[in-house]
């Protein structure tokens, strides 16, 4: 059972903007949001054992709405079988070389030091990205 953010008891309500934060009550609720307000999202963090985290949104949305602003830590490999592999490191297309630290496709050697590839590596090394997604 979800808990109250105000006093920590039980909470059947919760916000009803991105239902993140629960509330015993609209007393709470009502004292919390100037608190909450400027953290109140537009989506909801989900998740499940077969997905992990994922965003729902939390309110209807109009085309156009911003949700999340952030940089892109990691830009490829696209995992689509109908796609060509592309070079992480300048790409162009590949044939067949992958990254000795994170399997990730590139044209060769040189691309594995390239800044393009490099800011990326660790994060697909450290989550196995591209093994998991490897092409036969």
């Amino acid at each position: 059972m979800r808990s109250c953010v105000v006093c920590e008891v039980a909470a059947s309500q919760w916000c009803g903007g991105c239902g993140n934060v629960s509330y015993c009550g609209v007393k709470h609720q009502k004292s919390h949001w100037i608190e909450h307000k400027a953290a109140c999202s537009p989506f909801k963090i989900e998740q499940n054992a077969q997905l992990g985290k994922y965003l729902v949104a939390g309110r209807n949305l109009i085309a156009g709405d911003l949700i999340l602003d952030e940089e892109v830590a990691v830009i490829g490999p696209t995992g689509d079988e109908d796609l060509p592999d592309v070079c992480l490191g300048c790409y162009f297309p590949t044939h067949g070389y992958r990254c000795s630290k994170c399997q990730a496709p590139l044209c060769g050697p040189t691309c594995e030091t390239r800044s393009n590839h490099t800011q990326e590596c660790t994060i697909l090394a450290k989550y196995e990205v591209c093994t998991k997604i490897k092409k036969d």
